[in-house]
């Protein structure tokens, strides 16, 4: 999970920096673009009720099922990466109004 955060954060300066050489009707779209699918992100990813995060089964066993905690740190992982679109995609519509 840390190496595709760490090619996430280059990808995002790179695509920063070409963002300040382009003109700010498309860096306005690249960002429109990023807004749409941070919001599909968080749509589609939020942790469902049907979810724990920590595992619990809620049944009287008292045992962590692994799989519901691969599922919700999954879930969990794909909806913060919707947030950090969703920011990324602000910065883009600000960067255009500057450039």
């Amino acid at each position: 999970m840390r190496i595709i955060s760490y090619l996430l954060i280059i990808v995002v300066v790179v695509i920063l920096l070409f963002a300040l050489h382009t003109p700010a009707r498309e860096t306005n779209s690249i960002g429109l673009g990023f807004d749409i699918v941070g919001a599909i992100l968080i749509f589609v990813y939020g942790l469902p009720a049907k979810f724990d995060p920590e595992g619990h089964t809620h049944i009287i066993t008292h045992e962590i099922d692994q799989e519901e905690v691969k599922k919700g740190r999954i879930h969990k992982a794909r909806s913060e990466f919707g947030v950090f679109f969703l920011f990324l995609g602000f910065l883009f519509q600000l960067i255009s109004n500057y450039v």
